[in-house]
């Protein structure tokens, strides 16, 4: 198993992963209860998956840079959906929003490696929810 990341890796990893999403839930903010949640949740998952991914973080980070993007564009729409007027993504909301980009990268990856969504996991590329 490769070495583990080290905690500013993991640190500095968390911290592009949340810029690209408050990047894209603009004009709208993120409620800072969703933020913590969603960096207490992806700590976790880097720090699980990260070290069973030849590379770590610089394999992955174009690619989990692009699902935060994602996940912060979902937020946005499902606020903006329940509240023509929102200026704030709530935590139910960005709940919503992550399991979409779980499920979506999970098959991104499985098709991508011809294989059945239960069939890849970390190994594959996959950095975030069951990997």
């Amino acid at each position: 198993m490769p070495d583990t990341p080290a905690p500013d890796d993991i640190d500095r990893a968390l911290d592009e992963c949340e810029a690209a999403r408050a990047e894209a839930a603009k004009p709208l903010t993120i409620h800072p209860d969703a933020t913590a949640d969603a960096r207490e949740r992806s700590e976790a998952q880097f720090r699980r998956s990260l070290p069973q991914i030849p590379g770590g973080w610089q394999t992955v980070r174009r690619n989990v840079l692009k699902a935060s993007s994602l996940y912060g564009t979902v937020g946005r729409v499902l606020a903006l959906f329940h509240d023509a007027n929102a200026t704030e993504i709530m935590p139910a909301q960005m709940e919503t929003a992550r399991m979409v980009i779980e499920r979506e990268c999970k098959f991104k990856i499985a098709t991508k490696k011809g294989r059945p969504l239960d069939k890849v996991g970390a190994r594959d590329g996959l950095v975030c929810g069951d990997g």
